[in-house]
């Protein structure tokens, strides 16, 4: 308990998203864990043993509701969203979570929806995509036969003065395969030489003339979805990130998602607003967008939006009294986030405004930045959890809501305003693609692919010499 109360410290008042992954633990017991991303921070929440149960959407439905009850009672956050991969009892789970709970967003694991393009790829009956496997049994005769790679390493020596890490591509591990590519790529020079001066069972491959062509064209394309991959599984990403991150290799994916929260992420983004939209179409006119950010803000925050909050939206969208940019700061937090390498924070650059607007955005922005992709789950040390106290308790965050509607004047929606359903706009209509905003996350996506191919090297340099 005394661990729940430190963190209680961070997260009492806040918005939080929560998911839930169902694997296998250690003892082959199937479990499901749930966890919540407050201001960019994971807090692990309970395990279910759920061996014994029917793995059905109703049965997942009933542990997250348990869950959510859990972390608004014991940390005192507002579930805004919950997010799970795509498979059927997790998609059929949040689809009821929402019946029962509107004003909660359901969210895809965006990353994951990278990762099933990547696996769609590979279905694709091309010539060229064959060669993937013949990479894949040059990696494992290598890393598999000491002898051959101990060969391998001298040779890289000789070459490159470096040892560099053959890399096995697993499934699991989303950006594995194009770095596996890459890095044979690299290295082609000290494979070639190796099986020219021994003969191995891999020769014919290394030394066939259409292998490193194709290699090369499998890497080109599967590198803007290693970087997406990258960019959309780090803890810090918001939802103006993952869509703007999209682009059009996800337009089938992007009509099953809740647009509205999307595109009210990106409109509350300063650097983007909203420029980059498509002209022409009425939806994404200004009164169009303040229309979508209106309703994804009342559903979340459960009030009506008064004219305070009209006025309000359309100084910030034209950018024009405290919402330009030379007053809201924003060259010099471009700059600062540059010298140290990491993307603008959104939150704190809202938290330091005192706007009438400031309300709707921090929760947008504060929500935003907490879609966290499975691959957080690594970043939190498991251990043994403490037995968790009844969770049946009514939310404790009632009085948050009634104080938010009373600073913006408005009354409060017991019940939410419901579900509306938009029209949906396709990927491709969204954003006028000819133009150049100020946002670049592929700068970013691409140094962590660096980080992580580097790392590769460090395990095998690691390893003894043979």
């Amino acid at each position: 308990m005394r661990i729940i109360s430190k963190t209680r410290l961070h997260t009492t008042g806040c918005f939080a998203t929560g998911q839930c992954d169902r694997w296998k633990n250690i003892a082959k017991a199937s479990v499901v864990t749930s966890m919540i991303i407050v201001d960019f921070e994971g807090v692990l929440l309970r395990t279910h043993n759920i061996s014994a149960e029917a793995k059905t959407a109703q049965s997942l439905l009933q542990h997250v509701m348990e869950d959510i009850k859990y972390a608004e009672k014991e940390y005192e956050v507002t579930i805004a969203a919950w997010c799970t991969d795509a498979v059927g009892d997790a998609k059929k789970m949040r689809k009821d979570l929402v019946k029962q709970m509107p004003w909660i967003i359901s969210l895809n694991c965006s990353a994951h929806q990278v990762n099933l393009v990547v696996c769609d790829l590979f279905k694709l009956k091309s010539a060229y995509l064959k060669t993937v496997d013949k990479a894949t049994e040059v990696i494992k005769w290598f890393n598999h036969h000491s002898c051959a790679l101990g060969l391998l390493r001298k040779e890289q020596l000789g070459t490159y003065q470096k040892i560099l890490a053959l890399i096995q591509p697993v499934i699991t591990h989303w950006t594995c395969h194009f770095l596996s590519t890459r890095r044979l790529l690299e290295t082609s020079g000290a494979l070639r030489s190796c099986c020219i001066k021994k003969k191995r069972s891999s020769r014919n491959t290394v030394l066939d003339v259409e292998f490193w062509p194709d290699i090369t064209l499998v890497k080109i394309h599967l590198e803007p979805l290693a970087v997406a991959a990258n960019i959309l599984q780090s803890s810090d990403t918001h939802l103006d990130t993952t869509l703007l991150t999209w682009g059009n290799f996800l337009s089938k994916r992007w009509l099953q998602m809740d647009q509205d929260m999307f595109i009210s992420a990106v409109i509350m983004n300063p650097y983007v607003c909203g420029k980059g939209f498509a002209r022409g179409n009425p939806l994404l006119s200004p009164v169009g967008l303040y229309n979508i950010t209106k309703r994804t803000c009342e559903r979340m925050l459960r009030i009506h939006l008064g004219l305070e909050f009209h006025s309000t939206f359309f100084k910030y969208l034209m950018e024009s009294n405290e919402f330009s940019s030379s007053l809201m700061g924003l060259t010099e937090w471009k700059q600062l986030c540059e010298q140290e390498q990491t993307n603008v924070n959104l939150v704190r650059l809202w938290e330091r405004l005192d706007t009438g607007i400031s309300y709707g955005c921090n929760i947008l922005i504060n929500f935003a930045s907490s879609e966290n992709m499975s691959r957080s789950c690594s970043d939190i040390e498991y251990s043994d959890l403490e037995g968790a106290s009844d969770a049946s308790a009514t939310p404790s965050l009632t009085n948050l809501i009634h104080d938010i509607a009373a600073n913006l004047h408005n009354p409060i929606i017991e019940s939410g305003p419901g579900n509306t359903t938009p029209v949906l706009i396709p990927l491709k209509d969204l954003f006028d693609y000819t133009l150049s905003m100020d946002v670049d996350y592929w700068t970013g996506g691409f140094r962590k692919l660096d980080e992580e191919l580097a790392r590769y090297n460090i395990l095998e340099t690691s390893t003894p010499s043979i």
